[in-house]
């Protein structure tokens, strides 16, 4: 049943509800749960229908909102009346299509995110009904029955395999991802990962803003998804690294190995070869060429190799890597910067070793550095 289907069944029924012309025991155990957000929230003179074009909007586009775990607990009722009206409509949608699939699901949940790395301190994991601050570059592992494991410490046992997390690593800060079915993230700073406990019989599919390198675990009953803002990836078992972290930026995807179908926002589809790198811009696939992969998975083993980068480039990603704000003037912007540097130095010693290639002086201002000649 496609969404807009579903749209028009919630609101038959809404229309049904404020007419009266249907009794709670002719309604099915989903649509009684519904009705009962809806008696709370309802005013005679609502226009459904308006209601109704504004919340597929939301849901298509807004990609912020407070808590996206509020849609996984009916018990939690908002105080806003769109908030409620959107946590009665995912119960009652993704209740009332029982074929619904984890992607699906996923569209619905993602759209709700406004929890951005920007927000936190610390490396988060945001379940259903808690917050787990995790350390720095922490293994995080996720057990077949859905338990939470870090490093090898257990810190939430209880098995709740319909549930959805959120990882969240805040500006600074990296963190592994070990997912059930044993596929591997490095996700860098300022991202966030969105995936299930545990994945079901059908299809596997996560959520994926910011930079992630992934090593997905070969299943071929299992095809693999990861959805973002401007495209949806499809893979069997391969690697691969996800550089998407909005704004004026392009998405990038480099293929390691294997073989992945890209899908942008227009339905264009480009099957990658080892070795590719696709660029889309403005939702749509922009540029395809081959490249050297090492080049853009080298942050996971900390380091940046750099072959003919402009030096404001260099200076966005290691401000993003090491949480600080670094810029330079326009005058040395466009300088091209070759060799490699080691990540696992202060970023003074990496600026420092930057500037044996391009000279410059380096100012500090409390917790901002400026580079110029």
């Amino acid at each position: 049943m496609t969404n807009k289907n579903k749209y028009n069944d919630l609101t038959d029924l809404v229309d049904k509800l404020n007419s009266h012309q249907v009794l709670k025991d002719q309604l099915n155990e989903e649509e009684k749960e519904f009705a009962y957000f809806w008696e709370n929230a309802y005013s005679p003179d609502m226009d459904t229908t308006g209601i109704k074009t504004k919340l597929e909007d939301k849901i298509r586009k807004e990609q912020k909102k407070k808590r996206f775990f509020l849609l996984l607990r009916a018990s939690s009722i908002a105080a806003s009346f769109l908030i409620l009206f959107a946590t009665g409509l995912y119960f009652y949608t993704i209740k009332k299509n029982n074929n619904t699939s984890q992607y699906d699901d996923l569209l619905t949940i993602a759209a709700g995110i406004e929890q951005e790395a920007e927000e936190v301190q610390d490396v988060t994991i945001i379940t259903s009904d808690s917050q787990l601050n995790i350390a720095n570059d922490a293994l995080i592992r996720y057990t077949d029955e859905g338990t939470i494991e870090v490093g090898s410490e257990l810190v939430e046992e209880i098995a709740a395999t319909t549930e959805y997390d959120q990882l969240i690593v805040p500006r600074g800060k990296r963190a592994r991802l070990n997912l059930s079915d044993g596929t591997q993230l490095w996700v860098n700073s300022l991202s966030k990962v969105v995936y299930p406990r545990t994945f079901d019989d059908k299809i596997r599919s996560v959520y994926v803003q910011g930079e992630v390198y992934m090593e997905v675990a070969h299943d071929a009953e299992r095809p693999f998804h990861v959805i973002s803002d401007d495209f949806s990836l499809r893979v069997l078992g391969t690697q691969f690294n996800i550089s998407n972290y909005g704004g004026n930026e392009e998405t990038s995807i480099v293929l390691v190995e294997g073989s992945v179908e890209i899908t942008d926002q227009h339905k264009n589809n480009h099957r990658m070869i080892p070795n590719d790198l696709l660029a889309i811009r403005e939702g749509s696939i922009a540029d395809v060429r081959q490249v050297n992969p090492e080049k853009y998975i080298s942050w996971v083993k900390g380091i940046l190799i750099l072959d003919e980068d402009h030096l404001d480039s260099i200076l966005h990603r290691l401000s993003i890597y090491y949480g600080v704000t670094i810029e330079c003037g326009s005058h040395i912007a466009k300088e091209k910067v070759y060799g490699k540097l080691d990540l696992k130095d202060s970023i003074t010693d990496v600026l420092e070793c930057i500037q044996a290639t391009v000279p410059f002086k380096i100012e500090k201002h409390q917790e901002n550095i400026y580079l110029t000649r």
